[in-house]
């Protein structure tokens, strides 16, 4: 008897644990900021919003992903440059915003602002002075494969 009310509580317990989880479609749309400015070059972002995880999209669907309607801000030390956006088959989602004044400049601090869809994101970001190697090692690991080794100088920041 108490071998049978053990059991019976036991899969009471387990039952009641279970939840129905179905097909939960709880997806929600945001957008993607893929950004870079580098010392010497333009500023130039590639916005998209993401999308349910799916076998396939038709080329329609995928280019309704790329967000053309936004207003990217650069900001730089006082000075500041609404991003033009245009085509450009050279990057993945062949849509760019671009800056024209502000040349990316070691040292100096960067805040980006897009404005989309009644929201808005910010992102900062400064560019690091280049480091030098002071030392760099090859070594054999087993006749076909090498090792390389690089050795950059200590730094007071810690990554």
């Amino acid at each position: 008897m108490n071998r049978l009310v053990y059991i019976l509580l036991t899969a009471l317990f387990a039952t009641a644990c279970i939840r129905d989880v179905g097909l939960v479609n709880h997806f929600e749309e945001r957008l993607v900021v893929d950004g870079r400015i580098e010392a010497g070059h333009n500023a130039v972002v590639m916005l998209s919003l993401n999308s349910e995880f799916s076998e396939e999209y038709s080329e329609e669907e995928l280019r309704d992903m790329v967000v053309r309607w936004a207003k990217v801000t650069l900001c730089c030390e006082g000075e500041e440059e609404v991003l033009i956006g245009r085509s450009d088959e050279n990057f993945p989602t062949q849509y760019i915003y671009r800056s024209t004044h502000i040349i990316g400049e070691v040292g100096k601090s960067y805040t980006l602002t897009v404005d989309y869809s009644s929201q808005r994101w910010s992102a900062q970001s400064h560019i690091p002075a280049p480091l030098q190697l002071t030392n760099i090692r090859v070594e054999s690991v087993d006749g076909l494969h090498y090792s390389i080794t690089a050795i950059l100088p200590p730094s007071d920041t810690p990554c």
